[in-house]
């Protein structure tokens, strides 16, 4: 059996179609998409409306998605253009339709490959998910970068404290 797994897509609907053609002329049995469909460029409803017509295809949320309860939650008066203004204006343009398939998406998945084996989806493993939202990401790192050299090796560091 032939999977594709594709994941952070990130609004990027050209990229996404090439994808999953390129999957289909090779014959794929099975495609598993793990996240991380919306923000970043502006394409997100476009990609969303194309994974809810696929067929055989297991769609499970990314952090992305995720994201969206808080953002739902929070007060846009505070929304400002600077580095989450991307976000906040993915988020005001996604339609219902749109919204409310992300939001009803599975954290993960099995697919079952014969009577013996399965294979488990997930975009962040629970293990360690609760770490990644307050302290893992970008943000916290563009600004220790900003206040002084942070190397790769450093990067590693902080990133394996917070896993193990």
């Amino acid at each position: 059996m032939r999977i594709a797994f594709i994941a952070d897509v990130h609004g990027n609907y050209p990229a996404l179609v090439s994808v999953v053609e390129d999957a289909i002329s090779n014959n794929v049995d099975k495609m598993v998409f793990v996240g991380d469909y919306i923000f970043d460029l502006p394409f997100s409803n476009e990609v969303v409306r194309y994974l809810m017509k696929l067929e055989n295809a297991h769609i499970i949320k990314g952090n992305k998605e995720t994201s969206l309860d808080r953002l739902a939650n929070d007060n846009q008066d505070n929304w400002t253009s600077n580095q989450m203004g991307g976000i906040y204006q993915t988020y005001r343009e996604l339609s219902k339709d749109t919204y409310d398939f992300l939001k009803n998406l599975d954290d993960e998945c099995s697919i079952d490959i014969n009577s013996n084996i399965s294979i488990y989806a997930v975009h962040v493993p629970q293990f360690f998910k609760s770490s990644l939202k307050t302290n893992c990401s970008s943000s916290n790192f563009h600004k220790k970068m900003i206040a002084e050299h942070f190397s790769h090796e450093q990067f590693l560091s902080e990133f394996n404290e917070l896993v193990n």
